[in-house]
Formats: C-alpha cells, structure tokens, sequence
C-alpha cells in the first residue's frame, strides 16, 4: 500500500503554505527550498512514551539550543558507515571515541601507528598569547601548565598568568626548579653546578652512602684534592689540628 507524502513548494497564499499531495512509495516531507521558523519555535519529537520533547530551539536570545529532556544522550553520527562519533551524556559527560561515561571527557582512538593527541595552539603573536591549560578544584589552589610565550618557555605555575612558577623548562632544554626536589628513588644526572660551581665525574667513581654524617665546611682552611688540574691531596685545618 502506497502512502501519501507531502511537496511543500517555497509559494505562499495569505498567511498559509501551499502544500501539494504527490504519490511516493514512502512517507515524509519534501522541501523544496528553506524551511524557516519564527524565533523562540521548536522542533519537537516524541519520545518512547509519546511525550513531546523540544530537539531545536533558537530561542529569544539568538542561541541554539540542542537536546531534549527524554532522559537519553546526545549522538554525533558521520561516514558512510554512518558511525557514532561523540555523545554528550546525560549526566554532562562528553565520550569521543567511546560510549563509556567514565571521565568528564573521555577520548579513545586506534591511532594505528600514529600519534593521538590535543593540540592546543594559540595562533596570537603577542607577547600575553600563551598556550596554556588550567586546573583548579574548589576551596584549593589552582594551576597552570602551558607555553608562557614571553619568556619562551614551559611552565608549570599556580595561578592563571604564571603568577608564582615552580618549573620552567627553557627552549634550550634548561630546567629551574624554584622550590626544593624530592627524589627518593634516586637522581641520576651528568653534571651538577651548585651556585655555579661544578661537580663533574667524567668516569670513574664517586660515591656518597651516608647513614650519618658527611659535612664538608671548608671556610677557606683547605680541603683541596686535585689530579688533571695538578695538587693532588692537602686537608687542614688549624685551630683543631687536622693538617
């Protein structure tokens, strides 16, 4: 059995749409032309139970509204496949990738050898154009991880704006903490420069195990030890009688 579908054709008599009876083999609405509402009108659908839900809304403020109140997420379908992107869940949560409302935003792809990422990129050439990302949860102090463009270099700060840094790493790879560094697991490095002076062990050994004490506060009476730069040995000290 053949239903009857409507042509509405862009032509108006008075106040009233002309609209056309054409035969097709299945039912709906063919448009030729726009289809235009009055602001703050809807297009509604009905749900499982045949309550009508409003869908699309441009409202009395000019914004878009999306979504309806029939308890159920929101999809973002494309390809050919024609495969779920995206879903707003009803509780707020955004899965791309993925259906499972685990995280306020979770995002899962197959990179398939490939890199898979957030690019953040602020295209400003200003010296105030940073890239930055915010954390903060309430009652507690917040932070910022980010590219402070005018210093040209990688932050991790509290406050939005840098305000008080606690890493930096510089475009030549140069790393400052400004706070002291904790590492029970140990600290394996090249070179150590305190205040400017180095500590450098090309090969060999050097080993500090202390389970007590090891204090070395020369004040200028001497604990020099040299090889490659000539003095080898001398320890003194005067008033105590260590020479």
């Amino acid at each position: 059995k053949q239903k009857t579908a409507y042509e509405i054709m862009p032509s108006l008599v008075g106040s009233e749409m002309c609209i056309r009876d054409r035969v097709t083999a299945n039912a709906g609405i063919e448009v030729t032309g726009n289809i235009q509402l009055q602001n703050n009108q809807e297009i509604r659908f009905k749900d499982t139970g045949g309550t009508e839900r409003t869908a699309i809304e441009l409202d009395g403020s000019n914004d878009l509204n999306i979504g309806t109140s029939a308890n159920g997420n929101l999809k973002f379908f494309n390809g050919s496949s024609y495969t779920e992107r995206m879903r707003i869940h009803q509780s707020g949560k955004i899965s791309i990738g993925t259906t499972a409302e685990t995280k306020t935003l979770a995002v899962q792809q197959d990179g398939s050898g490939g890199a898979m990422g957030i690019d953040i990129h602020n295209l400003g050439t200003n010296s105030a154009d940073d890239a930055v990302i915010n954390f903060e949860t309430q009652g507690h102090r917040d932070y910022t991880i980010g590219i402070d463009r005018s210093a040209s270099s990688f932050k991790i700060a509290r406050s939005d704006g840098f305000g008080t840094t606690y890493l930096t790493i510089a475009d030549d790879g140069v790393t400052t903490f400004s706070g002291a560094v904790t590492a029970n697991a140990g600290v394996v490095v090249d070179n150590i420069t305190i205040d400017g002076n180095e500590i450098d062990v090309g090969s060999g050994d050097l080993t500090l195990d202390v389970a007590g004490d090891v204090v070395l506060d020369a004040g200028g009476n001497e604990i020099k030890l040299k090889d490659s730069g000539t003095q080898v040995g001398f320890i003194s000290m005067a008033s105590e009688n260590l020479t």
